[in-house]
């Protein structure tokens, strides 16, 4: 994900404003297109000039063009693909490059030909695309004639799996072999989703959060629908909406990020007391953890009294304390007399 900065969010400039909306203009009558769309995003994406009202390119596209993020991307790599086809000269898609030793032979005309395309290697795409219009059936071009013309000239790599690509992530500087670790200890379908987040442009540390959440929000989902808490016991009525709130989980993974935010922010912002802070969102994560419903109270059967403060339910910490001084068993057992 493309983020502003607290120390990028300056104010655009006269001129930055008026490049902006020439640009913004240009978007929106050209969306046909995608090769000056593809350069146009890009533009305002490398410069930030989405900064003064947006925190995020992704949430700049969806409002201003109502493209998600994926496809932005896409017009941006179809963008410079077409850059190195065309020698890097501003030739218009569906047209004919005079670039010096660029075969004179007409351009890709939609996104669909440049996603095939760069299923090539990039050294050879300018080869392949020469060949795929050289013998393309009656002089059309189509994405699958390209996908032919690709595979006929290459093998397609082995796909790595899941856990393969991210032991290969682990020297990159963005994730690191922590958030490798973390995420190797999940499970396939979620590595595959971080993975997909990884390659759509997300920072690895929230495409981490956002798995996580999923993950938790589907649990808290599968709870409510078996209607039993985290002990197998039958949720009662009056308590389902309260193991049901997501509330809890949502603010925990927030805070997470926060205090992961807030360590990076030590670099460029030394005003913030860095340790103090990271320690105050840690000790407030942990208070949300706390309070967390984790059991029906089997000693009111869920309607609530005084050891479980009136709310018919305790959080996991509280259930141990209970389990160890005996209070648990004896509770069940004065519910079943």
């Amino acid at each position: 994900m493309t983020l502003v900065t607290k120390q990028d969010a300056a104010a655009l400039s006269t001129e930055e404003k008026k490049r902006l909306g020439e640009i913004e203009t240009r978007i929106r009558k050209g969306m046909a297109n995608f090769l000056e769309v593809g350069r146009d995003l890009m533009i305002i994406r490398d410069e930030k000039l989405y900064r003064e009202e947006f925190t995020s390119f992704e949430e700049y596209c969806r409002s201003r063009f109502e493209i998600d993020r994926t496809y932005a991307h896409r017009l941006i790599h179809s963008a410079e693909v077409m850059s190195s086809l065309s020698g890097g000269n501003n030739v218009a898609h569906g047209q004919h490059s005079e670039t010096p030793g660029v075969d004179n032979s007409k351009l890709p005309e939609n996104e669909r030909q440049v996603r095939e395309l760069t299923k090539a290697p990039e050294p050879h795409r300018q080869k392949i695309w020469d060949e795929a219009v050289r013998t393309a059936p009656d002089g059309k071009v189509t994405a699958k004639h390209i996908r032919k013309t690709v595979r006929a000239n290459f093998k397609p790599a082995k796909q790595l799996g899941p856990r393969q690509t991210i032991r290969q992530w682990r020297d990159r500087a963005d994730i690191g072999k922590a958030c490798a670790a973390e995420v190797l200890a999940m499970k396939p379908a979620q590595i595959r989703d971080f993975i997909k987040h990884v390659n759509a442009g997300d920072d690895p540390r929230q495409a981490l959060a956002t798995v996580k959440q999923v993950k938790k929000t589907k649990d808290v989902d599968k709870a409510i629908q078996a209607k039993r808490d985290e002990l197998g016991q039958e949720i009662p009525k009056d308590l389902q909406d309260v193991f049901g709130e997501s509330f809890f989980e949502t603010t925990i993974t927030q805070l997470e990020l926060l205090e992961n935010t807030t360590k990076s922010m030590s670099r460029w912002c030394p005003y913030l007391l860095v340790t103090e802070t990271t320690a105050d969102i840690n000790t407030l994560r942990h208070r949300f953890i706390a309070a967390k419903p984790y059991a029906v109270h089997t000693g009111c059967a869920g309607k609530g009294c005084e050891d479980c403060r009136q709310c018919g339910y305790v959080p996991e910490w509280r259930y141990k304390e209970m389990v160890h001084n005996g209070e648990w068993a004896q509770s069940t057992e004065e519910k079943k007399q």
